[in-house]
């Protein structure tokens, strides 16, 4: 629905077309349910980004999944308000935001007598998962500190 809103003020027929899919969809999908498992109810997340994936705009739509005993229970995706220069520095702010919401989903499982002891965060950049594991490397990407530190917490 993001995508499509974007072209409110302009649209085309192609996005009318998206407009009537989602819809469909929606419909569709309107008797579905959250199905847990009482077996294993391990929280999960997994991030990922792409670089100027957005061709009209050239930015980058970082996000993150978590499920719950393979049900998806908390998701975001949404398109970068500037232009980033490097996967890196995407793939950087996309896990500290998921590492943040890893926390205040543990907690809040806590509270409902779900203790979650050993919830792994899944990411495929290497360099970003290497920069946040050593910080030796952050003086080399003072940069990426100065740029979002503010913004991450």
């Amino acid at each position: 629905m993001e995508v499509v809103s974007r072209f409110l003020l302009n649209a085309k027929k192609e996005h009318w077309e998206g407009v009537k899919w989602i819809l469909r969809y929606l419909k569709g999908t309107s008797k579905m349910r959250l199905s847990f498992r009482r077996s294993n109810l391990t929280l999960q997340g997994f991030s990922d980004a792409d670089l100027g994936g957005d061709l009209d705009a050239t930015k980058s739509t970082p996000g993150y999944i978590f499920t719950l005993g393979g049900t998806t229970i908390n998701w975001k995706f949404k398109l970068q308000g500037r232009v980033s220069l490097l996967t890196i520095e995407v793939e950087y702010v996309v896990i500290s935001e998921a590492t943040n919401k890893m926390i205040w989903l543990k907690n809040l499982l806590k509270e409902l007598g779900k203790q979650q002891d050993d919830s792994p965060l899944f990411s495929d950049i290497q360099s970003a998962i290497c920069l946040a594991k050593n910080p030796i490397l952050h003086s080399r990407c003072k940069y990426i500190e100065l740029k979002y530190s503010h913004k991450i917490g």
